[in-house]
């Protein structure tokens, strides 16, 4: 199977063509797994998400955890630590994508 055959689906979930990818490939691949991972990190920010009077808390949730462990992986992977400016870039930039900021 090709990539080409996976994109020629309709309304394909991108997670079921990663999902399917590492099944092809014998990758390691477990979507329970990744939700017991970032689960405890997304119940730390469903309530102040909720407070701040989101519509969608676990989805918020889940982003503002994707984009902030993104930033943290950068920096690990660089070796550096986040400056102050770039926290606080990343905490405004959370809060207004939830229309708080």
């Amino acid at each position: 199977m090709s990539l080409i055959d996976l994109s020629g689906e309709r309304q394909v979930n991108p997670v079921d063509v990663v999902e399917r990818l590492a099944s092809v490939h014998d990758w390691s691949f477990d979507r329970a797994a990744d939700d017991e991972i970032i689960r405890p990190m997304r119940d730390l920010l469903t309530e102040p998400i909720a407070a701040l009077g989101s519509t969608d808390v676990r989805r918020d949730a889940d982003t503002v955890f994707h984009c902030t462990a993104a930033a943290m992986r950068r920096h690990l992977d660089l070796a550096d630590r986040p400056s102050p400016d770039d926290i606080d870039h990343l905490v405004r930039f959370c809060l207004r994508g939830l229309d708080a900021g």
